[in-house]
């Protein structure tokens, strides 16, 4: 609240992969503004093949998509901002954390 409303474009990236329980496939990370806060309420899809499912981020702009149970690429991209998306790597017994900035 307080913070002007983003209005793209967004730049999206793999930051990192963290280790987790060797049967589990998470995708994680952060939607920010230019200014590097959080952007709540964007609309998050990760998709694969003819699969897709969206989250709204939270109020610090962290959206996760855990329990996805396919060791592929999936696309992760912003419904409210289009063109920004960047393919993660699911693996077993990682985070990929993603990360999308609104370019200054």
């Amino acid at each position: 609240e307080g913070w002007p409303t983003p209005v793209g474009p967004f730049a999206a990236r793999v930051v990192e992969q963290t280790p987790i329980a060797e049967d589990k496939i998470y995708i994680r990370g952060h939607v920010l503004d230019r200014d590097g806060h959080g952007v709540a309420g964007t609309v998050v899809r990760i998709q694969a093949w003819d699969w897709f499912v969206t989250h709204e981020t939270d109020a610090n702009g962290a959206f996760a998509f855990d329990g996805l149970d396919q060791p592929v690429t999936y696309t992760v991209s912003l419904d409210d901002y289009g063109g920004a998306s960047t393919e993660a790597p699911g693996e077993w017994g990682k985070i990929t954390w993603v990360e999308f900035q609104e370019s200054r």
